[in-house]
């Protein structure tokens, strides 16, 4: 099947297409991007040749036309000046036409090799680099996957993605209300003022101590209440890669055992994804409840 930028995440697909334009016409490219680069002409190859007919064509049109125009206005001057000006103008317009298109040729067709070396120096999460190998397994399956199959799994690897993406920055937010410290960090700094406690004789040294300490414990507290809720929604947006993983995995056997090899069930996809993202949003209305008890 031919699958295109466009029929992928769209987040993912516009950085990857900066990428391997940049990789095809950049003039500077550090060196460890070198073979990366030769990978991505090598479907090009020749490319250089198919233009320069196609500018000689438009540039012999341009010329046939300015003269045709200059032997209208009858100067024998101005056929010369009109036919050249014709050629430049022909010759030009074609190789900015065909420019134009080779920006935006990846966003219709791409191949698996293309996406694996844009990709390679790419900072991607662990879903999106999952992502990616399953567009790159339909890519490498080729006729063993047919059009209506192969679309219903892009199309659930796009839900897939987006939803793990949910997660990411859910548990983000969480994290972010919870503090900045982890459980462990806080836990040790707790120990840590307690000792400093023991130490102190000066009263008021220690009434200070005692306060950063009361401090810290409610931070504690707080945390130790929405960790679980982070553990929660850590482990749903693993279900997430897994599934993608399941996916990969089953288009990348039907290149050996092309047949023999069931397809992961798109509707099943969309399922799994819902209940996900169904106990997620549970888990979700706890903390605000314990976030909501903070703020009192």
């Amino acid at each position: 099947m031919q699958i295109g930028l466009k029929d992928l995440d769209p987040k993912l697909a516009s950085a990857l297409l900066a990428r391997i334009n940049a990789l095809r016409f950049s003039h500077n490219i550090p060196p460890k991007d070198v073979l990366a680069r030769q990978a991505v002409r090598r479907r090009w190859k020749g490319g250089g040749w198919f233009a320069a007919r196609r500018a000689a064509v438009g540039g012999g049109v341009g010329m046939a036309l300015g003269v045709c125009l200059g032997g209208i206005i009858g100067h024998p001057g101005a056929i010369a000046s009109l036919g050249f000006l014709g050629l430049y103008i022909g010759s030009m317009g074609t190789l900015l036409v065909l420019v134009r298109q080779g920006h935006s040729v990846a966003w219709h067709s791409v191949n698996a090799e293309e996406l694996r070396v844009a990709a390679s120096d790419m900072t991607l999460s662990e879903g999106e680099r999952t992502y990616l190998e399953v567009v790159c397994a339909l890519l490498e399956a080729g006729g063993n996957v047919s059009e209506e199959t192969g679309r219903d799994i892009l199309d659930a690897g796009n839900t897939l993605l987006e939803h793990y993406r949910q997660h990411d920055d859910r548990l983000e937010r969480l994290r972010r209300a919870v503090s900045a410290q982890t459980l462990e960090s806080l836990e040790g700094e707790s120990a840590r003022l307690k000792g400093q406690l023991a130490d102190t004789h000066d009263q008021e040294a220690r009434e200070s101590l005692l306060h950063g300490i009361a401090l810290c414990e409610e931070r504690l507290s707080q945390a130790r209440a929405l960790d679980p809720a982070l553990q929660r929604i850590s482990a749903q947006r693993e279900v997430l890669c897994q599934t993608l993983l399941s996916v990969q995995s089953s288009v990348a056997r039907l290149q050996a055992a092309p047949g023999a090899v069931a397809l992961p069930d798109a509707d099943a996809i969309r399922r799994a994804v819902s209940d996900v993202t169904a106990q997620t949003r549970a888990v979700e209305a706890a903390v605000e409840e314990v976030l909501a008890l903070r703020a009192q």
